[in-house]
């Protein structure tokens, strides 16, 4: 005959007989295996795991993704612009200091890109450097009816951010080129110097001062606010090398056009 089944209360009985040294090694073994379980599945997740987490961003997709999430690879598509194909790799000794790392590679032709991204507790880090043609970026200024030569460095950027304050850091180089742009119904097409560009915080805004590479003349003053408004200052040496020379006399680091302009985003 089967044995009777144990009521409740012998069963509430039975788990009081238990040691509690043992009870306590049976959750420890049981919660370890549920990690092992836990981590395993996290590790044979696929890169096209991540594509999930770039359609939050607003035209941004992620293709042909390969590998495993933790070091996968995958083309960037942004509004329908190809950026490159971006490779990334976990670095597993940050999670000790309770920080999620990744170090990231962006190469398109003759453009590389390279960085990492970490999130930590209360804080998340950015960061680039490398070389990106003007070829690259032109498909972004035909929107303003500019178009550039030449080839850009980030020396660095690196973009920080808490609940206290978002702070901004960088520095650029512009080989100079023909650059052609489009004012008032006319077309203009100049030849510009190198330049150098810094890049930091106002208030939380970035700020970006371009300057001439040669004697570091401050040329324009760019700088980002809120809803995507861009207020440029505009001196008088900038003016004289876009071909408008200015009449009047004034130093060559002097304002003498203010700008405000919200930014457009590239049509999907």
């Amino acid at each position: 005959m089967p044995p009777e089944a144990s009521t409740d209360a012998e069963l509430a009985e039975r788990t009081r007989n238990v040691p509690s040294g043992r009870r306590g090694r049976k959750v420890a073994y049981a919660l370890a295996g549920l990690a092992a379980l836990l981590g395993l599945a996290l590790a044979l997740l696929p890169a096209r795991a991540a594509t999930s987490v770039a359609q939050r961003i607003d035209g941004l997709a992620l293709l042909a993704a390969e590998g495993p999430w933790w070091n996968g690879e995958a083309d960037v598509v942004y509004r329908g612009i190809h950026a490159g194909r971006l490779a990334w790799r976990v670095r597993w000794p940050a999670l000790l200091a309770a920080k999620l790392r990744a170090d990231w590679r962006l190469v398109r032709g003759d453009d590389a890109l390279q960085g990492h991204l970490q999130r930590g507790l209360n804080a998340t880090e950015f960061t680039a450097a490398g070389r990106v043609e003007a070829a690259s970026l032109n498909p972004l200024l035909a929107a303003y009816d500019i178009h550039i030569d030449g080839a850009f460095t980030v020396v660095r950027f690196a973009l920080s951010s808490s609940a206290a304050a978002t702070d901004w850091d960088g520095a650029l180089r512009w080989t100079g080129g023909v650059t052609t742009y489009r004012l008032s119904d006319r077309t203009t097409q100049v030849a510009l110097p190198p330049m150098t560009a810094r890049l930091g915080a106002e208030q939380g805004d970035p700020v970006l001062r371009v300057a001439d590479a040669d004697d570091q003349t401050l040329l324009l003053t760019m700088r980002l606010r809120d809803e995507g408004w861009l207020h440029a200052e505009i001196t008088k040496r900038f003016i004289d090398l876009a071909g408008e020379p200015w009449p009047g006399a004034a130093p060559d680091d002097a304002v003498i056009i203010t700008v405000e302009r919200q930014l457009r985003l590239p049509p999907r």
